[in-house]
C-alpha cells in the first residue's frame, strides 16, 4: 500500500480559494443569511437566488 502524500502550498491555496468562492455563491448579498446545504435542497428558505440586474449578478435569499 502506497502512502498518502501531502497536498502543496498551491494546492491548499487553490481549495482555501475555490471554498471561498462557494460560500459567497451561497451567501446572501443584503442580509448575510447562508444557504447551508449550498443549494443541494431546491425547497429551503434558506435557498439563494440569483438575478440579474443592470448586467450585474446578485445573490438574495427568499427574504430579501
Amino acid at each position: 500500500m502506497s502512502p498518502h502524500r501531502q497536498a502543496t502550498e498551491k494546492q491548499f491555496a487553490a481549495l482555501t480559494k475555490a471554498r471561498a468562492a462557494l460560500a459567497k455563491k451561497q451567501t446572501c448579498e443584503r442580509c448575510g443569511d447562508d444557504d447551508l446545504s449550498r443549494g443541494l435542497q431546491k425547497g429551503s428558505q434558506d435557498r439563494i437566488y440569483s438575478t440579474l440586474r443592470d448586467g450585474v449578478t446578485h445573490r438574495y435569499c427568499i427574504s430579501c
